[in-house]
C-alpha cells in the first residue's frame, strides 16, 4: 500500500547513532524480510466541533483501499474497506486488535468487509480500540487484481471518558502500515509495541546507511 506523500514521515539523511543502535538492539523485524514493505506514518484523523474527518489509504496501484472516519455526528471512529478488501474481525462491526507475533494471511479469514467501529461513545467510550493504545489491524486488499495481506498500526478515542486524551469528538491516529509484496503470502505483526514503529524504521534506515559506508570504505 501507499499513502499521501504529505502524510508520510520523512527520514532524515543524517541518521543519529542512537537510532542505529536502538534499531539493532530491537532486532529490526521489519527490515529482516525483503518481501515486507513498511511505511511509517504520522496521520491524525480528527473531527472538529462541526464536521467529520476522513483519511484514505491507497494500494500500490493508487486505488483507495481503506477509509478511516472520525465522526463528529455520531462520536464514532470507524474503518471501511474499499476495493474488495477487508479487516480481521469477529463480526462486521467489531474490528479485532491483533497481538504482536500473529500471522495475517489466509488462515485469518473470514475478513470483514463492512464498516467497522473502532471506538464510540457519548458517555462511556466503548469498542475494541477504547484503551487509546496503538494496536494492529490485520487487513487484506487487492492491487492489480492480486490479493495481499498486511497490517495497519492505529489508535482511536472519543472524549466520552473523564481524562480522555481526545479534545475533539472523534480521533484516529495512524503511525504505520506494512504488507507482504508476494500475492497471497501472509505477514506477521511485529512483537515490539506499535508505538515503537517509527523508531524501528529510523533504525533500519540507519543500519542500511552504516553498512553502505563500511562497504564503500573497504
Amino acid at each position: 500500500m501507499s499513502a499521501d506523500s504529505n502524510n508520510v514521515t520523512k527520514l532524515s539523511r543524517k541518521i543519529p547513532k542512537s537510532a542505529i543502535l536502538a534499531g539493532a538492539a530491537i532486532g529490526l523485524p521489519l527490515a529482516a524480510h525483503a518481501d515486507i514493505v513498511f511505511t511509517p506514518l504520522n496521520v491524525t484523523v480528527s473531527s472538529d466541533s462541526s464536521t467529520d474527518a476522513t483519511y484514505q489509504l491507497q494500494g500500490p496501484d493508487g486505488v483507495n483501499d481503506f477509509l478511516f472516519t472520525a465522526s463528529f455526528t455520531n462520536w464514532i471512529d470507524s474503518v471501511t474497506p474499499e476495493n474488495g478488501g477487508g479487516y480481521v474481525g469477529t463480526d462486521t462491526n467489531n474490528p479485532t486488535p491483533v497481538p504482536g507475533g500473529t500471522l495475517i494471511g489466509p488462515s485469518s479469514a473470514p475478513f470483514q468487509t463492512g464498516t467497522g467501529t473502532l471506538t464510540y461513545g457519548l458517555v462511556f467510550e466503548k469498542g475494541p480500540w477504547s484503551n487509546n493504545a496503538f494496536q494492529y489491524l490485520g487487513v487484506d486488499f487487492y492491487s492489480s487484481g492480486e490479493l495481499y495481506y498486511g497490517w495497519i498500526s492505529l489508535s482511536a478515542c472519543t472524549p466520552a471518558e473523564a481524562g480522555s486524551p481526545c479534545s475533539d469528538p472523534a480521533v484516529i491516529n495512524i503511525n504505520g502500515f506494512a504488507y507482504n509484496t508476494t500475492p497471497g503470502a501472509g505477514i506477521t505483526t511485529p512483537t515490539p509495541e506499535p508505538s515503537m514503529l517509527p523508531l524501528l524504521a529510523l533504525g533500519a534506515a540507519g543500519l542500511t546507511a552504516f553498512r553502505a559506508r563500511r562497504k564503500k570504505a573497504a
